[in-house]
């Protein structure tokens, strides 16, 4: 892991911050990944509202995704069927026979 000066950080925050260059421009300037100066914004930003991370925000639910959902809970249910199933017999025939 490289370690990079405040300086460093600042000069590629900064413009993007002001809104004058773009990421891409800053880490070719720099010979940064873009991905890194991403980050430095983010937590930049962060500091700058004094607001917690913020959640991701997803858009709707593609509908394969809700019906894998279904399928994976009705398979859970019947597993859960089928133990509940197994672990009673099992008990009947571990019982001792009750007395008259």
């Amino acid at each position: 892991m490289f370690a990079h000066s405040a300086e460093l950080r600042q000069r590629a925050i900064d413009p993007v911050l002001e809104g004058g260059r773009s990421i891409a421009q800053i880490a070719l300037e720099l010979d940064m990944s873009a991905t890194t100066i991403r980050r430095w914004v983010r937590v930049a930003q962060y500091a700058e509202t004094g607001a917690a991370r913020p959640a991701r925000v997803r858009g709707p639910e593609p509908p394969y995704r809700r019906e894998l959902t279904q399928l994976r809970r009705r398979s859970l249910e019947r597993e859960v069927e089928q133990l509940k199933g197994a672990a009673g017999a099992g008990r009947s025939r571990l019982r001792p026979p009750s007395a008259p």
